[in-house]
């Protein structure tokens, strides 16, 4: 890999090394955690390398250490460079939806799971892991068709990806409890058969609960309260091997049925209280999260007013700048035309001062001449008139005279 950077310097190939780096030993070493965030601080130009930062935190504190704050701080900064980013800048672009999508199931924000479920669909080479959380957020809030259409869709899918036939009894077994919860057990006893038989198979103990939960209570309701019994005793069992302790909160109701049933009102009571418990328990958990998504909700609110009055003066700065701009271009227009009529005033008054020197000059010369011809014409007239005076005239001064007297 070095060798590869050394060739290429690729800095994003080295970033990514950096955080293979960091992420092989982070369940060792917590601190690697910080160190992913600061690289994702350092390499804020290659956004992907942000995003798999982030998403290997996310993840890290969801599945492992289960610090859920920890957990959606990451996702949430994941989510916010989804948004601005598309799947040609981000590689796992649709991944990181799906797993941020899970999240927030996980966490009952059901409307915001498929949110971003739908977001990330069209961007996703396979498709199943989108259609089924949606349907499974649709079931939790109560649009059985919704979840059953998407449901659907998943199975499909399952098929045309030559998916582990798990995945597809996976979803049949979410389509029979959207039949268990309308009551149509016949139905659903079918297909959540069908999961739990697949479950079992892979040895899944978590999934194996989910289905032998509510099968338990269709035998309770068809009072076949034996293998109810059998079945509610597998799910506890498969609930602790595989820690799933959310599970509880619907395992207690029905065992607590059972009692009831069979007529040990004690039993029943006293898992009627765990049940309460069971709900406290994750409802504390999440009461915490909705904490921390309160003040990230007030900060964010922050954040934008912030980012509204910076684009407000950023507007306002860009129209006084426009304004002194134009104030600026009319100023020099104006200029520019005083100076063009200054000097055409100044050559109109040179103009005006020579022409004035031209006519004194002409009125000089005209003066000057007409004194001349005035002398001359009077020096004619003398002549003439002496030539008038001598008797006899001679023939060439009878010419001489008849020519003056034409001119």
């Amino acid at each position: 890999m070095f060798k590869r950077y050394k060739e290429t310097r690729d800095e994003e190939f080295l970033a990514f090394i950096e955080i293979l780096k960091y992420a092989e030993d982070i369940d060792i070493y917590p601190e690697n955690q910080n160190k992913l965030l600061d690289l994702a601080r350092r390499y804020r130009a290659f956004p992907s390398i942000q995003a798999r930062c982030f998403q290997i935190v996310g993840y890290h504190n969801f599945i492992g250490t289960l610090n859920y704050e920890k957990a959606f701080n990451a996702y949430l900064r994941l989510e916010k460079l989804l948004d601005i980013y598309d799947k040609e800048i981000i590689t796992s672009y649709a991944n990181y939806y799906s797993e941020i999508a899970t999240a927030y199931y996980r966490f009952r924000n059901y409307k915001k799971a498929i949110e971003l479920g739908k977001k990330g669909l069209p961007s996703a080479n396979n498709k199943w892991d989108f259609y089924n959380t949606i349907g499974l957020c649709f079931t939790e809030l109560h649009q059985l068709d919704s979840s059953t259409h998407y449901l659907q869709k998943a199975i499909k899918e399952a098929e045309i990806k030559k998916m582990p036939h798990i995945y597809r009894t996976i979803s049949m077994g979410n389509i029979g409890n959207n039949y268990y919860l309308k009551k149509k057990y016949t139905q659903a006893k079918s297909y959540i058969q069908i999961d739990l038989s697949e479950a079992l198979k892979i040895g899944d103990n978590g999934l194996a609960a989910g289905a032998e939960i509510p099968l338990a209570d269709i035998y309770l309701s068809e009072k076949n309260w034996k293998v109810a019994d059998a079945l509610l005793t597998k799910a506890r069992e498969h609930i602790a091997q595989s820690n799933q302790l959310n599970r509880l909160e619907k395992f207690f109701p029905i065992r607590s049925r059972y009692y009831q049933f069979i007529g040990k009102p004690a039993l029943a009571l006293a898992y009627r209280d765990s049940t309460i418990r069971a709900i406290k328990q994750n409802d504390s958990v999440f009461n915490s999260l909705l904490v921390m998504r309160l003040q990230q909700r007030s900060d964010m609110e922050k954040i934008v007013e912030e980012k509204n009055k910076l684009e407000s003066y950023k507007k306002l700065s860009q129209t006084r700048l426009s304004a002194i701009i134009a104030i600026f271009i009319l100023i020099l227009a104006v200029l520019i035309i005083i100076r063009h009529y200054r000097n055409r005033i100044k050559n109109d008054r040179e103009r005006i001062e020579e022409l004035n020197r031209i006519m004194e000059l002409r009125q000089r010369l005209s003066a000057d001449m007409h004194d001349d011809i005035g002398s001359t014409l009077s020096s004619i007239s003398i002549y003439a008139h002496s030539l008038l005076l001598q008797q006899p005239q001679i023939p060439e001064q009878k010419n001489i005279l008849e020519k003056i007297k034409q001119n």
